[in-house]
C-alpha cells in the first residue's frame, strides 16, 4: 500500500515534469499564440510507401503543422541505423502517419463487423486516430537511445514509478513524456483556442482535461470506460487502447512494415488476413470489450512474432549499428556531464539535427576523464562514420561450459521470484494461470542444451543490466582502458599518435528481447465468444529465447588506431577477472586480424 506521504511525493514529481514540459510545449507552440490557426487547415490525401494513399482531417493537419510535431521528421525512426542501411531514413514524422493509416484500417475493420453487443462510434474513432497520431511525440534524440539516459535518472525513475503505482503499468519512457505533452495546459489552450477539436467531441469525453488523459491513457496502454454520454461508462474499451498499445498495435504492424522495406530486408506478414480476423469478445462476469483473434489468424500473428525477431537480431542489433550507438552514446553523456542537459525534459529540446548541428561546439566534457576532445569531435566521429572496430565478441558460444550450471541456478532462481512477484501482483485468475504457464514453459520445455545456452548469456546479462551508462565507463569500459594502456607498456609497443583515451574504447550488451515475444492477446475459436487454450501462442516465446541464445552477441568494441591484440586480450582478461564466474572458450574465433605474434608476446608476460 503507498502511505500518504509517498502517494504526495509521486504527485509532486509528476507537478514538476508537467511544469517543466508546459514550458517546452509552449516554445513549440508560440509561433501560434494569438492567431486563428486551425482556419487555414484542411483535409489532406497523403502518399504514404507502405499504406498508399491516406486521408487525414483538417484537424489531424492542424496538428501535424505544429513545430512541435514537425520536430519528429528530425528524429530517424531507427536511430542511428541510417549509417549502416543508408535508405532507412525514415523518421518518426512518417511513421506516425503510418500508425494513423493502420490504427484506421483496424478500428474500421472492427466497426464494419457489426457486432450485436457493441456500437463503435465516431468519437471513438477519433480517439483512435487521435492516440495513435500522438503517441510518439515525445521521443527525443536518436530516438530510443536517448531514452537510455533520461530514463536511468533518479528524477525519471520517480516519474516511472508513479506511472506505475497509478496505473497500474510500465509503461516505455517516450510514452510518459508522450502522455504529459498532451496533458500540459500549453498543449489543450493550443487545441481549444484553435478549435482544433469538434466541440462536441471533447464534450462527449467531459472536458478537453478528460479527454486528453483518455487518448493519455491510450499511449501509456490503460484501458479508458466508454464514454458517459453514450450510455457507454459500464465497461472498459480496452480494445481501443490494445489498438494503440498492445501485442499487435498499429506501432508494431506499421514499423515492422516501414524498417524492414527501408531497410531492404525482405520481411512480410499478412496484413489483410489479420485485419480480417481481429475481433472484439466480451468475456462472461467481466466488464471489458477484449480485443482478440480468431485462431484462422493464428498464422498472421506467426509471422509478426518472426518478423519482430528478425528486425531485432538482423536490424536493430547489427554490430554496426550498436558500434555507432554506443558512439553516440558518448555524445549523450557529454551533454549531462556539461550541463546542457541538467533534466531529463531538457532532452526534449534535442533532435538528431540539432545534435548534428554541435559539430563545431568547443566545450571539453570529459576532463576529469583525462580525455581533451571537445563535444564537436565525438559529434564528428558519428556523422562522419568514424566507427570503432570489433575487438571481442561475447555469445552463448564462447561462454565457459563448466560454469552454465551455477548460472543456470542463477537465473532459474531469478526467474522463480519474478514470477511470484508477477502473481501476487496479479488479481484475475486467467492471467494467473497464463504466468505459471509460461514459467513452466521457460524452466522444462528446453533440452539441457539449451537452457544451458540461455542461462549463460542471460548471466552475462545481469551483471550489466542494472547499470546505467555512466556507471558502465566507470567500470568495466575504464577497466579495460587501463588494461590495455598497461600492456602497451609492458610489451613496450609505440602508442598511437593521437593518443589512447577511456572514450576509444566501447562495451554493448544488448538487452534480451525475449519479454517482447510474449502474445497475451486471447485468440478465439473460430465464429465463438470462447477462448482457446491459455498455451495457444507460449510458442513464440519459445522460439525467442531458442533463437536469441543463438544469435544474441554482446561486444567490445575500440578506435581503429588501437592494436587490436592487444585491446582482445586485455578484454578477455578483464571480463572474466571482474565478473564472477565468466570464463570463455575460443573466444578469438569470432574477432577478425588477430595477430599470432603479439598474442604470443603477451601469453609471455605472465
Amino acid at each position: 500500500m503507498v502511505t500518504k506521504i509517498e502517494a504526495n511525493v509521486d504527485e509532486n514529481i509528476y507537478s514538476s515534469f508537467l511544469e517543466r514540459i508546459n514550458d517546452i510545449v509552449k516554445e513549440y507552440l508560440s509561433v501560434h499564440a494569438g492567431t486563428d490557426y486551425h482556419q487555414f487547415s484542411e483535409d489532406k490525401v497523403i502518399n504514404d510507401p507502405i499504406w498508399g494513399c491516406v486521408k487525414f482531417n483538417s484537424w489531424e493537419i492542424a496538428i501535424i503543422d505544429t513545430p512541435l510535431f514537425q520536430r519528429l521528421r528530425d528524429i530517424y525512426q531507427v536511430g542511428l541505423g541510417v549509417f549502416t542501411y543508408p535508405a532507412a531514413r525514415h523518421s518518426r514524422f512518417e511513421h506516425s502517419l503510418g500508425v494513423v493509416a493502420i490504427a484506421s484500417r483496424m478500428i474500421e475493420s472492427l466497426r464494419n463487423q457489426k457486432l450485436g453487443f457493441i456500437n463503435i462510434s465516431d468519437y471513438e474513432v477519433m480517439d483512435v486516430r487521435l492516440a495513435a497520431l500522438l503517441h510518439d511525440i515525445g521521443h527525443c534524440f536518436y530516438s530510443h537511445l536517448s531514452e537510455a539516459f533520461y530514463g536511468t535518472l533518479p528524477e525519471f525513475i520517480m516519474l516511472q514509478k508513479y506511472f506505475n503505482k497509478k496505473f497500474g503499468v510500465k509503461p516505455k519512457p517516450h510514452e510518459i513524456f508522450s502522455y504529459i505533452i498532451i496533458n500540459t495546459d500549453a498543449f489543450k489552450a493550443f487545441l481549444t483556442h484553435n478549435s482544433i477539436l469538434n466541440s462536441q467531441y471533447i464534450s462527449a469525453s467531459g472536458t478537453i482535461n478528460d479527454l486528453m488523459v483518455r487518448i493519455g491513457n491510450m499511449i501509456i496502454g490503460v484501458p479508458n470506460y466508454g464514454r458517459r454520454s453514450e450510455g457507454k461508462h459500464g465497461k472498459k474499451y480496452s480494445f481501443l487502447t490494445r489498438i494503440i498499445n498492445g501485442d499487435i498495435d498499429a506501432d508494431k504492424l506499421d514499423y515492422i512494415k516501414r524498417d524492414s522495406y527501408t531497410s531492404g530486408l525482405p520481411l512480410t506478414f499478412d496484413i489483410e488476413r489479420l485485419l480480417y480476423k481481429i475481433t472484439i469478445r466480451e468475456p462472461e462476469n467481466t466488464n471489458e470489450y477484449q480485443l482478440v483473434v480468431d485462431i484462422a489468424g493464428i498464422t498472421a500473428v506467426e509471422e509478426i512474432t518472426f518478423s519482430k525477431l528478425m528486425l531485432n537480431n538482423y536490424i536493430y542489433h547489427h554490430q554496426k549499428v550498436l558500434a555507432t550507438e554506443v558512439m553516440a552514446k558518448d555524445i549523450a553523456l557529454a551533454l549531462m556531464e556539461l550541463n546542457i542537459v541538467k533534466h531529463p525534459c531538457d532532452f526534449l529540446w534535442y533532435t538528431d539535427k540539432t545534435i548534428e548541428a554541435l559539430v563545431e561546439d568547443s566545450r571539453i566534457p570529459f576532463n576529469k576523464y583525462n580525455c581533451t576532445h571537445d563535444l564537436g569531435f565525438f559529434v564528428r566521429r558519428v556523422k562522419n562514420r568514424y566507427l570503432p572496430k570489433r575487438c571481442f565478441e561475447i555469445n552463448s558460444r564462447v561462454l565457459e561450459p563448466d560454469c552454465t550450471e551455477i548460472q543456470k541456478q542463477e537465473y532459474e532462481k531469478e526467474y522463480i521470484e519474478k514470477c511470484i512477484n508477477e502473481l501476487e501482483s496479479e488479481q484475475d485468475r486467467n492471467k494467473k494461470a497464463e504466468i505459471l504457464l509460461n514459467f513452466a514453459t521457460d524452466l522444462f520445455e528446453f533440452t539441457d542444451i539449451q537452457k544451458n545456452y540461455i542461462a549463460q548469456y542471460k548471466s552475462f546479462i545481469a551483471n550489466f543490466s542494472k547499470k546505467n551508462y555512466k556507471e558502465y565507463t566507470e567500470w568495466i569500459r575504464k577497466d579495460i582502458y587501463e588494461c590495455i594502456l598497461d600492456l602497451y607498456k609492458k610489451l613496450n609497443c609505440q602508442f598511437p599518435v593521437s593518443g589512447i583515451s577511456l572514450f576509444d574504447i566501447h562495451v554493448v550488451v544488448p538487452k534480451s528481447i525475449d519479454e517482447q515475444m510474449i502474445f497475451a492477446t486471447p485468440i478465439i475459436y473460430r465464429n465463438s465468444q470462447e477462448q482457446t487454450p491459455t498455451d495457444m501462442l507460449s510458442y513464440t516465446k519459445n522460439w525467442a529465447q531458442a533463437f536469441n541464445s543463438n544469435k544474441w552477441s554482446g561486444y567490445v568494441f575500440v578506435s581503429p588506431h588501437i592494436d587490436v591484440t592487444i585491446a582482445f586480450k586485455a578484454t578477455l582478461k578483464v571480463l572474466e577477472n571482474h565478473i564472477k564466474g565468466i570464463k570463455f572458450t575460443s573466444p578469438d574465433y569470432y574477432v577478425k586480424r588477430l595477430s599470432d605474434d603479439m598474442m604470443q608476446r603477451i601469453d609471455g608476460l605472465s
